[in-house]
């Protein structure tokens, strides 16, 4: 059930996976995966202030992993569980998707032969007005031959 709730629960209430450079927003895992969709030019602005706040305050090094663990509080285990729910709704999005069009493809081969046997019946139909319709032409046209 923990599991459930970790990496697929619709209901789950989570925070924005990039709460870890000021983004305030938590909701529904729904919630989050439209907002983190539509944030993000935002959140890659927040992405660069933080390293560039990073580069100012040690200026040609980079912050050793143990002092960022330290300093974030053991966060890199929550981004990369948050990465990996990411990546599993992305699959499970990729794979409704995918079920998605072969249903379509499905309904358009079954309207493309509906369309097909109406066109079989249109010209069935087409043909048998049209034969009494040449016969009764022939027959005017015979009439006024005659009667001339």
């Amino acid at each position: 059930m923990q599991d459930h709730n970790e990496k697929e629960c619709p209901r789950a209430e989570l925070k924005c996976p990039f709460s870890v450079v000021g983004c305030p927003f938590e909701g529904t895992r729904p919630a989050v995966n439209e907002h983190v969709k539509q944030q993000v030019f935002s959140h890659l602005m927040d992405l660069t202030k933080e390293f560039g706040a990073l580069k100012i305050e040690r200026p040609g090094l980079q912050a050793p992993k143990s002092l960022a663990r330290r300093t974030r509080g053991g966060v890199e285990a929550q981004e990369k569980a948050s990465q990996n729910v990411l990546l599993m709704n992305l699959a499970t999005l990729c794979q409704q998707q995918q079920t998605e069009i072969d249903g379509l493809r499905r309904l358009v081969n079954d309207m493309t032969g509906m369309v097909e046997r109406l066109e079989r019946r249109l010209n069935e139909s087409c043909l048998r007005v049209e034969t009494p319709l040449q016969e009764l032409i022939f027959r005017l046209v015979r009439c006024y031959v005659i009667a001339q």
